[in-house]
């Protein structure tokens, strides 16, 4: 199994899932992972349940085959989730409607996410997502008040960006619901026993974990909200499919009155970023951290497009049926028609039409041109050196390895052998040069073994800091990648 991802993230949530499925921790105060005692208030709910799944097998591969497996369920449970909102706004489910709904949910931000291996962020649009249902199907009050405070809890521990949003959108749901809005009407809703449940258990269970077992003087500040990474950006093409029919769900909802709370969700989201989007402006948010939720907003989104297709459907038929058609005539055209018309002759169309959005477009050029991190001869590599951790390691807690950002990172989630010489900080994935050589070779107590990775960035630095790979013993040497250990006549040069 290769290992492909485009981001650093599901490095992160590999390992942390690993760390849990070998020692049944969380990330809190204490842990012996380099770099990562900063991340004692990370969100635990989504690695803590893949390590737990891992914790059944021993070998690194299943290992990772387990963290795939996790993510596709997740995937696979927020689709099933956003039908079962949809199922419930509609008198007879309609085959075209889910067709459509499957499909662009399952090709659209979600997808990202996995490309991106944002693993804690689905959990927590998969979550989001959950209370709504429940606020819509389940009619016991005890039951819901169990499912909606159990759900709301999994979600701070799970993604608790999109925890304030939430506890908001919830009460003014309840609130909504009620018609009643004279000011003793309105303390006596947002006072009464669901709220005080739902959101003061979550609230003190939040808070305890952050204050009691969260490592303040390591964990991040509130401050971290405008550190930049690395995400699918787009500020509203992806939208502009949808708006017309959402648009037209919030009018009938208005109009007549409705009692639902996948509207109150979607404008407190969308009122949140907006309201991001302004900060952005003045420097006090990133881009990274406001589109985030744009991941939760297609969703939120699909299900409004879909509910005023479907009155569409039952008060203008003709309509509806039309624009059914023209949705499947150019997916399908976009599909299977586009390019093999372009590849027969190129002057026929000249220019391929993109009937699709541009995200669903760059999920799929990313999936097709992912590159492989590492191969199953370089992972085969990885266990060797794991399996001979004591020797290589020479009573060192490091090992160099020179290769681009992912492979260094990726090292070190695998084999949990820090990657850098000199520096135990997550920015020195970033510096450069990724290995200063020089200072390396003089230093008398360094780890002689070197790791190289075939990489562009091993190929530069060799040249730039003038590698003469004759200095070396080669111990292991796979395709792709070469342990390598400095001669004694090297290092005793060096201490003359």
């Amino acid at each position: 199994m290769n290992i492909r991802f485009v981001t650093t993230d599901p490095a992160v949530h590999y390992l942390l899932a690993s760390y849990f499925s070998e020692t049944g921790r969380l990330l809190l105060r204490v842990n012996n992972l380099i770099a990562y005692e900063g991340l004692s208030s990370y969100p635990f709910l989504a690695y803590s349940n893949t390590g737990l799944l891992m914790s059944f097998v021993e070998s690194s591969v299943s290992k990772i085959a387990i963290y795939l497996i996790s993510n596709i369920l997740i995937y696979f449970f927020l689709i099933l989730t956003l039908f079962s909102i949809y199922s419930k706004f509609v008198k007879k489910v309609d085959f075209l409607q889910t067709t459509i709904i499957i499909i662009i949910a399952a090709a659209g931000y979600n997808f990202n996410s996995i490309i991106f291996g944002f693993t804690s962020q689905m959990a927590g649009v998969l979550l989001v997502l959950t209370i709504i249902l429940i606020n819509e199907s389940i009619e016991n009050k005890k039951v819901k008040i169990l499912l909606l405070t159990l759900n709301m809890v999994g979600l701070f521990f799970a993604y608790y960006y999109f925890i304030p949003a939430a506890m908001i959108a919830f009460v003014l749901s309840d609130l909504i619901d009620q018609r009643n809005f004279n000011y003793k009407s309105i303390m006596k809703n947002i006072l009464s026993m669901q709220n005080i449940i739902v959101c003061g258990v979550t609230f003190i269970c939040g808070v305890s974990y952050l204050l009691i077992f969260n490592n303040k003087e390591l964990s991040s500040d509130i401050s971290a909200i405008a550190s930049e990474g690395y995400i699918y950006r787009d500020l509203y093409s992806n939208f502009k499919p949808y708006l017309i029919f959402a648009v037209l769900s919030f009018s009938l909802w208005i109009r007549e009155k409705r009692t639902s709370s996948i509207f109150i969700f979607t404008l407190i989201y969308v009122l949140l970023t907006l309201g991001l989007l302004y900060m952005g402006m003045r420097g006090e948010v990133s881009s990274y951290y406001y589109f985030k939720n744009y991941y939760l907003l297609e969703n939120l989104f699909i299900l409004l497009f879909v509910i005023g297709l479907n009155y569409t459907k039952i008060r203008f038929r003709a309509l509806y049926f039309s624009i059914v058609s023209i949705i499947c005539i150019l997916g399908l055209t976009s599909v299977f028609l586009d390019k093999p018309i372009q590849q027969k002759n190129l002057l026929f169309n000249v220019e391929l039409e993109r009937n699709v959005t541009k995200i669903q477009n760059f999920n799929k050029e990313t999936a097709i041109n992912m590159t492989t991190i590492f191969n199953e001869k370089q992972r085969g590599f990885m266990d060797r050196i794991v399996k001979n951790k004591t020797v290589y390691l020479e009573g060192s807690n490091y090992i160099p390895v020179v290769g681009d950002l992912l492979q260094q990172l990726w090292f070190y989630s695998y084999t949990e052998i820090w990657p850098k010489y000199n520096s135990n900080a997550l920015s020195s994935f970033y510096e450069d040069p990724i290995l200063d050589y020089k200072k390396w070779k003089n230093d008398l107590n360094k780890n002689p073994y070197l790791i190289l990775f075939d990489s562009m960035s091993s190929e530069e630095w060799s040249k730039k800091e003038n590698i003469d790979l004759n200095d070396f013993d080669v111990i292991v040497k796979v395709e792709g990648a070469v342990l390598l250990r400095l001669k004694e006549a090297s290092i005793s040069n060096n201490m003359e």
